[in-house]
């Protein structure tokens, strides 16, 4: 069954075949997992809060509102800074929400990886410590 001879599919215990094909399929679904999560991880970091167009831009059209450009250049040194420093505490909190995403996709991904990898390192020592079996059954 597993090998080209032929010699290996009758002394194969009925549940190896299963178990093996098992164990290689799981590694390969964990290991793609690994890659989907490691992918995902990377995502681009978004700038969410002040330093970017949203803040001068109304609706979805993208035109610029003069209510906002008005209100940022009648406003009082204190309100700036107040806006500014508002809108960096709301960007710094974006931005610790995306690394704390990006690391346990990350860690999700080593994880998955690993168990890719000891799954690979199961049924391909299923596939040897047969395999040496088979032949040492039908030595003479």
């Amino acid at each position: 069954m597993l090998w080209p001879t032929g010699r290996f599919s009758g002394s194969l215990p009925p549940y190896a075949a299963f178990l093996i094909a098992a164990c290689f399929i799981a590694s390969l679904v964990a290991i793609f997992l690994s890659v989907v999560l490691a992918v995902s991880a990377l995502k681009v970091v978004r700038i969410r809060g002040f330093g970017n167009a949203a803040t001068f831009v109304r609706g979805r059209d993208g035109g610029i509102d003069m209510r906002v450009v008005v209100d940022w250049l009648s406003a009082t040194a204190d309100e700036v800074y107040e806006k500014v420093y508002d809108a960096c505490a709301v960007e710094l909190k974006s931005l610790e929400e995306q690394c704390d995403r990006m690391g346990r996709r990350t860690r999700q991904s080593q994880w998955s990886l690993v168990v890719g990898l000891a799954l690979s390192l199961v049924w391909a020592g299923a596939v040897i410590g047969l395999g040496v079996a088979s032949q040492s059954a039908a030595a003479p």
